[in-house]
């Protein structure tokens, strides 16, 4: 987005759209609250239901757990200390880079968790001061700018049990969002060694490769995908013995984390309620019939990478750019066999470009339609829902996969343009651009 273009003299209030999205999100919070203390009020402790051993976990149990293999590397041991490594190879120079701030020995895992936390919170800070300039320079009055970005912070569920996880979600969705800025502003290139980097860590990120398809940056998407298979290489020799013995144990760890969403057996009762999966509201809705699950282990992953191919090609590919980050953000989330909480601190990357179109659109007199359907249903993915349930068990991950999905719909149907070519497409609405609704005097 071009910031310089987008400057506004009008000072304005929130938009209605965030307004929804906030009134929404605390509208969540309440109803968990008010479901889980009836939990506790009315029924005994075996009766509750609710995913509580959680609760009784190390402090961020992904950093210790994993600072404590480090010396094992290039030994057997390495992959199955406390529990299966089943991360992409290149994330052990994360946790290493985490470790490596204070001595070594039995309390390594806190000086981790204090590096970590300082990375997070010294991110999620710059994100919110860069953002915080971007809605005051298109309008929004400075205290409902950082009213707005600090009860988003503070009412988001993903961002929060990240942080009690330690996991490494937090830290890679900021840089993400740093490569999808550098994308909207021209930096191609940039963006592209950026998403290769990062897909390194978690595989998903190379999705976002999609959006150079349609200008034609086939050098870029070329160079991260070198970047990634580097990262790869050195991340299986590093952990080791052998390049090809680490790729080998790897992928039989990473393929057993995925094939456990397949499972006909009993399910993680911590776990399974929060996945948000599309395949895990596959699995309740098909409840009554386990045999589906072997094969849908086959047939799922492949099937669901091809339908989503042809809906960016047939759906999105004419839409704006932003229409294509929102569906490859929620595609993230929604299409991996298990996604749990943590994943979804990635749609505040596409819930920020459309934070700025709302205020664009306000100080210029517009609405665009569907964008507060979508605020709506970020509100609800991005907050807890405890209270959803269905046959009696709780269901509030395969709950929001409903508004996940209503996600996509809406960026099917509506385009949302970037706000700098806004007053364009008002001043001459003939060019088949962005429809807008003049608002009410």
């Amino acid at each position: 987005m071009d910031e310089k273009r987008t400057e506004s003299t009008v000072r304005i209030g929130l938009p209605r759209e965030l307004k929804w999205f906030l009134g929404v999100s605390l509208g969540m919070w309440l109803m968990s609250i008010a479901y889980i203390a009836a939990k506790f009020l009315l029924y005994p402790a075996h009766h509750r239901g609710l995913p509580l051993g959680l609760l009784h976990q190390p402090p961020l149990p992904d950093i210790s757990a994993m600072v404590g293999r480090l010396g094992l590397r290039q030994e057997e041991a390495f992959y199955w200390h406390g529990f299966v490594w089943s991360y992409p190879a290149p994330c052990i120079f994360l946790y290493k880079f985490l470790a490596s701030f204070g001595p070594s020995g039995p309390n390594q895992w806190k000086y981790a968790i204090l590096v970590y936390l300082l990375i997070v919170f010294a991110g999620l800070l710059l994100l919110m001061w860069k953002m915080a300039a971007a809605l005051t320079r298109r309008g929004l009055v400075t205290l409902e700018c950082w009213v707005l970005l600090i009860a988003a912070a503070a009412l988001s569920s993903p961002i929060i049990f990240a942080l009690h996880q330690g996991n490494l979600e937090a830290v890679i969705w900021i840089g993400l969002a740093a490569s999808v800025w550098a994308y909207s502003r021209g930096m191609s290139w940039t963006s592209a060694l950026l998403i290769g980097f990062l897909g390194s860590f978690k595989i998903y990120p190379l999705l976002l490769l999609g959006l150079f398809l349609r200008p034609r940056k086939y050098l870029q998407i070329a160079a991260a995908l070198v970047v990634f298979a580097a990262m790869t290489l050195s991340g299986l020799a590093y952990i080791g013995p052998t390049v090809p013995i680490a790729f080998h144990r790897v992928s039989i760890a990473v393929a057993g984390f995925s094939g456990a969403a397949f499972t006909t057996g009993p399910v993680d009762p911590d776990f399974f309620p929060m996945d948000h999966s599309l395949l895990s509201l596959i699995r309740i809705l098909t409840g009554a019939h386990p045999e589906f699950m072997p094969l849908l282990h086959r047939y799922y992953i492949p099937v669901a990478g091809a339908l989503m191919t042809a809906f960016f090609f047939v759906f999105l590919w004419k839409k704006p750019w932003l229409n294509q980050l929102l569906v490859i953000v929620v595609a993230f989330v929604l299409l991996p066999p298990r996604s749990f909480e943590y994943t979804l601190e990635s749609l505040y990357i596409p819930w920020g470009c459309l934070a700025m179109m709302a205020v664009s659109a306000k100080a210029r007199g517009v609405r665009i339609p569907g964008l507060r359907a979508a605020m709506i249903c970020l509100a609800i993915v991005c907050s807890p829902t405890m209270f959803a349930s269905y046959h009696g068990n709780l269901a509030f991950g395969q709950f929001k996969a409903i508004f996940l999905l209503a996600l996509i719909a809406l960026a099917a149907r509506y385009p949302f343009e970037n706000d700098s070519m806004l007053r364009e497409h008002i001043a001459d609405t003939s060019t088949g651009g962005l429809k807008t609704t003049a608002l009410p005097a």
